[in-house]
C-alpha cells in the first residue's frame, strides 16, 4: 500500500505550508486562527467565575491556534507527531500553561481519561493519514474525548483526500 506521505502531489504542497509557515509572522499567524475561530467557536468563550473550558490542538504545529484557545480562556493540550513544531509551539506559547505532547494523532485515545469540551484540528492534518479509515479511526477517538456538550472544529486548506480510496 501506497502511504498518503509518499503522495508527490501532496507531499510538495505540504513542503510549501511548511515554508510559508516558516516565513509568516506567529502574530499574523495567530490573528487569523483567532479570526476563523472567533466567528465559530469562541463566541462560546468560558465567562468569569465559570472553570476554564479544556481544549485539545490536534496537529498544533507552532501554536497558533492554541494561543487563539488559551486568550480565550480555554486550558489547552497540544499535540504534534513532529517534534520541532512542538518546540516552536513552546517557545511561541511559553507565557501560558499548555500541555505540550509529541504524539501521532492516530494514538488520542491513549489520552483517555482526559475530556474536553473542545476538540481542533485545522490546516490538512487529517489528510497526512494514510486513508479514509483512519480520518474516520481518528474522529471517532476525538469523539470519545469530548465532554458531552462538546465540539470538534476541523478546517481544511486543501482536499486531496477526495481523490484517494
Amino acid at each position: 500500500m501506497q502511504s498518503f506521505l509518499d503522495n508527490k502531489t501532496y507531499f510538495e504542497t505540504s513542503l510549501v505550508y511548511d515554508y510559508q509557515a516558516s516565513e509568516q509572522s506567529f502574530d499574523a499567524a495567530c490573528k487569523r486562527a483567532n479570526d476563523t475561530l472567533s466567528t465559530i467557536i469562541l463566541s462560546q468563550r468560558p465567562r468569569t467565575g465559570v472553570p476554564a473550558k479544556t481544549a485539545l490542538d490536534l496537529g498544533c504545529g507552532p501554536g497558533a491556534y492554541s494561543h487563539a484557545l488559551c486568550m480565550a480562556g480555554y486550558q489547552v493540550t497540544a499535540i504534534d507527531y513532529c517534534k520541532s513544531f512542538i518546540d516552536i509551539a513552546r517557545r511561541n506559547l511559553r507565557d501560558f500553561p499548555v500541555v505540550f505532547r509529541t504524539m501521532d494523532i492516530r494514538e488520542i485515545a491513549s489520552l483517555i481519561p482526559a475530556s474536553f469540551d473542545l476538540i481542533v484540528c485545522t490546516g490538512d492534518t487529517l489528510l497526512y493519514l494514510e486513508n479514509k479509515q483512519e480520518i474516520r479511526a481518528v474522529l471517532g477517538a476525538a469523539r470519545t474525548l469530548l465532554e458531552p456538550d462538546g465540539r470538534i472544529f476541523c478546517r481544511f486548506r486543501t482536499f486531496p483526500m477526495f481523490t484517494r480510496p
